[in-house]
């Protein structure tokens, strides 16, 4: 091509950039300005096949594909680690099959040839300087591109670049956007639930509290009302103290104190005060902070009582540097698929009706990992066990763990520890 008709074609192909960039821009999605793309590009340049590629650490990843052909090889996902610094500016692969010869399979060449790729245009991608991708350009006819192409490729690198930049800013903000919906939504079913759990124990407090003072109470029953009066202050004692750890947890607060622990007596006491029906079993000494191992247990045996079977047991086994807390029960627990659900905060175990406020679980794992332990759900046949795992009791002179033997350890499942009685 002489000079003359090569100046007439950029003339033309400069009015068409310009439109071609005001589409591009007006798109508000990745995937819709390289649909643009697609269709816009046609009129400037040959080619069957269209594809964008970022830059992942030392790593090529397709992100989009689109081709005039049904049979796609070379698809979304694909990676490849380019053995050779690329140019920096668009560049013509002149005869893809001269270039897949020598390489091996898996090759991108080797599997754009396997489409009927001939040849091939490649543009890089910047944004502020920064080479973030690539755009390739290919063609089943051989030596599809010359000078021409590269030059309107490198007029439209910046439109493409930015428009991409811009799309992919805008949908990471209404990802985020998204989120936050969903965070506040879920906050304000959350104060919705919390209202109605502090709700049901003060209107305990202050029913029993006026028939007190205002002698209602015959004198048999009087000791019988205050602890039902004690009982209800608890609970509501016990959501004010999740909400107290939630507070310190999101300002980064949160501290325990961690002293030897029997734990077989806290879950003893604990049982007695909470639940008198529940059984509790074996002995363990554990490093942790008594108040925080109280309000841990105190909420997996609410939780039990409220959402578990009939029967409620607490085992407890000794490890070699832990001892294991299981609060179990014999009620149907929660689908496995939605079994973590239970720990997060604000959410609910899946389409399972777990009531609640949805701070128990969450704050009770959140406690545990903070002592240097775990907390984790387990479901074995018939029966469900929430597991805390708290740390042995450590010789501060020796640095040994203290090794404490259960006392009642013969009919447990070797693989859980867990035991039906």
């Amino acid at each position: 091509m002489d000079a003359p008709d090569l100046e007439g074609r950029r003339a033309e192909a400069a009015e068409m950039l310009l439109r071609v960039a005001a589409r591009l821009r007006s798109e508000t999605t990745v995937a819709g300005v390289l649909d643009a793309a697609f269709e816009a590009f046609h009129p400037l340049l040959p080619f069957d096949r269209l594809e964008y590629a970022t830059i992942d650490g030392d790593e090529l990843v397709t992100r989009w594909v689109r081709a005039a052909y049904p049979s796609v090889l070379l698809d979304v996902g694909f990676r490849f680690v380019p053995t050779s610094e690329p140019p920096s500016g668009p560049w013509i692969d002149i005869d893809t099959a001269a270039l897949a010869g020598a390489r091996p399979e898996g090759h991108p060449a080797r599997l754009l040839l396997d489409e009927g790729i001939r040849s091939g245009l490649c543009c890089p991608l910047e944004a502020k300087g920064d080479r973030f991708g690539y755009l390739f350009f290919c063609s089943r006819q051989p030596r599809a591109y010359s000078e021409f192409h590269t030059w309107v490729m490198s007029h439209l690198a910046d439109v493409v670049a930015g428009a991409l930049a811009l799309t992919e800013a805008y949908e990471r903000v209404q990802a985020h956007s998204r989120t936050l919906e969903r965070l506040m939504r879920s906050r304000r079913d959350f104060v919705s639930a919390i209202s109605h759990e502090l709700r049901t124990p003060l209107t305990g407090v202050l029913g029993l509290a006026r028939l007190l003072a205002e002698g209602e109470i015959l004198d048999e029953e009087r000791g019988e009302v205050i602890e039902m009066l004690v009982h209800q202050a608890e609970d509501a004692a016990a959501i004010v103290e999740d909400l107290l750890v939630v507070g310190l947890a999101e300002g980064g607060h949160l501290e325990v104190t961690p002293v030897p622990l029997d734990a077989g007596a806290l879950a003893s006491s604990l049982a007695a005060e909470v639940a008198p029906q529940v059984t509790v079993a074996g002995t363990g000494l554990v490093t942790a902070d008594p108040v925080r191992s109280r309000q841990v247990l105190r909420n997996l045996l609410t939780n039990a009582l409220k959402y578990g079977g009939d029967r409620i047991w607490v085992e407890i086994r000794q490890r070699s540097d832990a001892a294991e807390i299981s609060v179990c029960d014999d009620g149907p627990g929660v689908p496995d698929s939605v079994a973590e659900a239970v720990f997060r905060p604000y959410e609910r175990g899946g389409d399972v009706e777990t009531g609640g406020h949805g701070l128990g679980l969450w704050v009770s794992r959140l406690l545990a990992e903070r002592m240097g332990g775990s907390l984790s759900y387990v479901r074995d046949g018939s029966v469900t066990c929430f597991v805390l795992t708290l740390p042995s009791q450590v010789d501060s002179a020796t640095n040994e763990s203290v090794n404490v033997t259960s006392s009642d350890t013969s009919a447990t499942d070797g693989t859980w520890g867990i035991t039906n009685p």
